[in-house]
């Protein structure tokens, strides 16, 4: 078998979680698909790259793959090319693109990194200095490095204007501060990656959570963190992944092991919660601030779509587009609790209609009911500021909106099986087993997000993706019009 040569996203790879590395060329099967709506993320970056490069003039684009690729590399800087889209370098078992390589006039080199996000972050450090060492070794004189990435204060006003919505920081001097460094862990990783068998934990620890489920968590647990219990330290409510794992090397793979003392009092109550199944229920606290709720009730949920590249004029990268809501209310205890939905279907601003709904159906008196309140009233402010007319309509709503899931995470009540989560997604299921989001199309936020742009964008199927969206909202506020029911028996 030839020897697999280390690229750029296996090295990042190998820093997070080296086991997934060596998985992802011996044994691919073993590790999960990106999801749909992480696929469409590096879709945005492709994208917002392809961008960028319409800002450089007389770009050599190296469409080629490997050798051949280093082959048209070195003929189009023979050729005097002054700016390499893709430039390629392959040396001692080591393979990098860089996404923008540009001739200084001392005749060195600079690479320029392209990532869609708004700020400089390690990895993409990592990243830019793993390029350099090759492309140093492969006798290129890189004198700069850069990060161009997102400027989060650009507005669209027309068409984008890609060299206003790039910006470019120098990396210089900070890469320059590992490169040393770089060497070795490249060469570690290297090494690992041809092995003929999965690295040994306990050489190569993983530096990613087990408990995240997103592409950023560990991808292979059952080999780096095995024995792991269901309900491990790594739930415990707000503890530091490097905490966790550190309870972990100690032999501690349960809460149920753990010492509620060491542990400040919320992650005291949910140790003592899953250690003993039996659920902590602050009744007289419980009982008080659920009573204290000033009717008519209003259960709101919001679902948004942002992208890299804004889709509507007067938006920033990634703001998002509130492009629906539900509402239940409830006018009285015991009342029949009626529901309101709205959604947007056009690929035009809903903001102006979204808010007149609104203001129709929430009147001046009641508490408005959310689930993670800094992500509703944020939604508010930013309605407010993109409708001024509406701005105090959204300060008075804030200012009566409460958050149902403090009921949870200050720790008034907790049931066996929320494992440190106060997600609507983990409590639901637990309080309320008969009433899920198994059944839906769409079954969490990031989904929604992602169909409602392919609705508008005309990717998909307009009439059953709006049936879709709209089973989903629904079923966030009704969810929590039967948690407020249930918090209310459970305090009785």
């Amino acid at each position: 078998m030839s020897p697999i040569n280390l690229t750029k996203s296996l090295y990042i790879q190998y820093l997070k979680c080296p086991t997934s590395m060596w998985l992802k060329k011996h044994a691919p099967e073993e590790l999960p698909q990106p999801s749909e709506h992480a696929q469409f993320i590096m879709n945005q970056g492709i994208e917002f790259e392809e961008l960028v490069r319409t800002t450089y003039v007389d770009g050599v684009h190296i469409e080629s793959c490997g050798e051949e690729a280093v082959r048209d590399t070195k003929k189009a800087i023979a050729n005097g090319a002054k700016i390499i889209f893709q430039a390629t370098a392959i040396i001692d078992g080591y393979h990098v693109k860089a996404d923008i390589f540009v001739r200084e006039k001392d005749g060195t080199w600079s690479i320029h990194e392209v990532k869609s996000s708004t700020e400089l972050k390690d990895e993409y450090v990592d990243d830019i200095a793993f390029q350099k060492m090759v492309f140093e070794k492969a006798g290129y004189a890189v004198s700069k490095t850069f990060l161009i990435c997102v400027q989060r204060d650009y507005v669209r006003d027309g068409d984008i204007e890609a060299k206003k919505l790039k910006k470019e920081i120098e990396t210089t001097d900070t890469v320059e501060e590992i490169v040393l460094e770089t060497e070795k862990r490249a060469k570690k990783a290297k090494r690992i990656l041809n092995m003929d068998i999965r690295p040994d934990r306990e050489e190569c620890p993983c530096q990613a959570s087990p408990s995240d489920t997103t592409y950023e968590g560990c991808q292979c647990p059952k080999y780096c963190y095995p024995d792991l219990s269901p309900c491990s330290p790594f739930h415990i409510t707000g503890i530091n992944t490097k905490k966790a794992r550190q309870l972990y090397e100690d032999g501690i793979n349960d809460v149920s092991q753990c010492h509620s003392g060491d542990f400040a009092e919320r992650q005291a109550i949910a140790i003592e919660v899953e250690s003993s199944f039996k659920p902590h229920i602050n009744k007289k606290e419980l009982r008080a601030l659920l009573e204290g709720l000033a009717f008519p009730l209003f259960y709101l949920d919001y679902e948004t779509s942002g992208s890299v590249i804004p889709l509507l004029n007067g938006y920033r990268p990634y703001e998002d587009i509130i492009f629906q809501f539900s509402l239940h209310i409830q006018p009285e205890p015991q009342r029949k609790v009626k529901h309101i939905e709205f959604l947007w279907e056009k690929l035009s601003d809903p903001t102006v209609a979204l808010s007149t709904s609104l203001q129709e159906n929430i009147g001046p008196k009641g508490t408005i009911i959310v689930w993670h309140k800094g992500f509703e009233c944020g939604k508010n402010m930013q309605m407010g500021e993109h409708c001024p007319q509406f701005a105090d309509f959204y300060a008075d709503i804030n200012r009566r909106t409460f958050d149902l899931k403090d009921v949870v995470k200050d720790s008034l009540c907790v049931y066996p099986g929320f494992k440190g989560s106060a997600s609507l997604k983990d409590v639901l299921p637990i309080m309320l087993p008969e009433l899920s989001y198994n059944d839906l199309e769409i079954q969490e936020g990031t989904l929604a997000s992602l169909k409602w742009y392919q609705m508008v964008t005309g990717q998909v199927d307009k009439k059953q993706t709006k049936e879709n969206l709209l089973k989903y909202c629904e079923r966030d506020t009704w969810a929590m019009v039967k948690l407020y029911e249930k918090f209310l028996e459970v305090c009785q």
